[in-house]
C-alpha cells in the first residue's frame, strides 16, 4: 500500500465519495462517510471513515468495518418481516404490559390495526369475565420462563369473544435482564366448533 493513492483500494463508488471528502480537507473540516472497500482477494467490505486534516496538510483516517453491523441489521430487518407477515397473532408487551409489537395475524384475529393498539394495555382485548384468569396467567409466567397452550377467551375490537390458544415466554436482554413479554396467539374457535360431535 505504502507510496500508492489512497484510494486505490476502494470501488468506484467509493472514489468518487473520498474525492468529495479530500476537498474538506482541505479547508480544514474532518467528516465521517460510509464507503465500499475492496480487500486484496476482491472480498466488498463496508467502512466507516472517520477523516481528520493533519497539522502537515495531510488527512487521517480511521476504518471502522461494519460487517457485523450490517448482518445484524440485516437480520433484524428478516426478523420484523417474519413477525410483521406472520399467519399466527405475535404480540409483545413491555414488563408494564403494555403493546410494543402487533402483528397482521393479531390484526386479523382481534380486528385492531397496529396503531390502534400500540402502547395500550393487553387487558384491551382481555373479556371482563377473564380479568382475574388473566390475572394469575402472568403472575405465573413471572415465575417461569414460558407458558403454552392455554386456553382462554379473548375480545375483538367489535366486542366479540374468540377462543384462542396462547403461548407466552418471558423476554430478557443480553444481560439476564427482564424487559417484557412475547405472546404468541393462535385462533381455536373453528378447531372448538369441528371437534364436537353431536350423536342421536
Amino acid at each position: 500500500c505504502l507510496g500508492k493513492y489512497c484510494s486505490f483500494f476502494f470501488d468506484e463508488e467509493g472514489r468518487k465519495i473520498i474525492e468529495e471528502h479530500h476537498k474538506l480537507r482541505s479547508l480544514g473540516i474532518s467528516s465521517q462517510y460510509e464507503v465500499t472497500m475492496l480487500s486484496k482477494s476482491g472480498k466488498k467490505i463496508p467502512l466507516l471513515i472517520s477523516g481528520a486534516p493533519t497539522n502537515t496538510g495531510g488527512t487521517m483516517g480511521i476504518f471502522t468495518n461494519l460487517s457485523q453491523l450490517k448482518k445484524l441489521a440485516q437480520r433484524d430487518q428478516l426478523t420484523q418481516q417474519v413477525i410483521k407477515n406472520s399467519a399466527e397473532a405475535i404480540v409483545v408487551l413491555n414488563k408494564n404490559l403494555k403493546i410494543t409489537v402487533w402483528n397482521s395475524g393479531a390484526s386479523k384475529i382481534f380486528g385492531y390495526n397496529e396503531e390502534e393498539v400500540l402502547n395500550k394495555s393487553i387487558t384491551t382485548i382481555v373479556p371482563p369475565d377473564k380479568t382475574e384468569e388473566h390475572k394469575n396467567i402472568f403472575t405465573e409466567i413471572d415465575n417461569k420462563k414460558f407458558l403454552r397452550n392455554i386456553e382462554t377467551h379473548s375480545l375483538t375490537k367489535n366486542g366479540d369473544t374468540v377462543e384462542v390458544n396462547i403461548s407466552i415466554t418471558k423476554v430478557t436482554d443480553e444481560k439476564g435482564k427482564f424487559i417484557g413479554y412475547l405472546l404468541i396467539y393462535r385462533d381455536i374457535s373453528l378447531e372448538k366448533k369441528t371437534s364436537v360431535f353431536i350423536y342421536p
